[in-house]
């Protein structure tokens, strides 16, 4: 919603409504996600504050992108959304080529990749550069005060808590931009 108008200006979905307007507000400024929908992100970078939201229903996960769909027509006749389409319907691919299906099948074969669900996972540093990494860190605690340190851990604690509590249920909240 606009702060200034208190108008709804652009509907999504979401199963964390709050993480998911802190990634909007965080990538505000980012050139590559304001290639998806410049007006949008031009406008939150017009803004001082994250803008708060609404949520409009919550329904379940099979039906989040029919009820985005019905929420962003019925607002488009009464408000001027940034929504770029009518509903966020996920990309249909098809079928992978033989090429992309052997790139894949090579890339799971490297050593050193690690695997999550059978996946690829990221990228397993080198014992030099873990060494390198861990020795890095280790200075830069040790020029932390007891203070700013208790204070590093809360803050990391407190985003352990948020994080357990964002990872219930499965149904899905379709949101307003408040």
């Amino acid at each position: 919603m606009d702060p200034a108008t208190r108008k709804v200006v652009y509907v999504g979905h979401s199963k964390d409504v709050s993480a998911r307007m802190e990634t909007h507000w965080k990538h505000r400024r980012s050139p590559w996600r304001n290639q998806d929908n410049p007006q949008f992100y031009g406008w939150l970078q017009s803004l001082l504050f994250c803008p708060g939201h609404r949520i409009l229903a919550v329904v379940p996960y099979g039906e989040r992108y029919q009820r985005e769909r019905e929420w962003t027509l019925k607002l488009r006749k009464t408000c001027d959304l940034f929504n770029i389409s009518d509903g966020a319907a996920p990309l249909k691919r098809g079928p992978l080529s033989e090429a992309e299906r052997s790139r894949l099948v090579e890339m799971r074969a490297r050593p050193g990749v690690k695997k999550a669900r059978g996946r690829p996972a990221g990228y397993r540093h080198t014992p030099e550069t873990r060494a390198k990494m861990a020795a890095s860190r280790r200075a830069y605690w040790a020029g932390k005060t007891p203070e700013e340190r208790s204070a590093v851990a809360s803050v990391a604690a407190r985003a352990q808590q948020d994080a357990r509590k964002r990872r219930g249920g499965r149904n899905r909240a379709v949101s307003a931009a408040a």
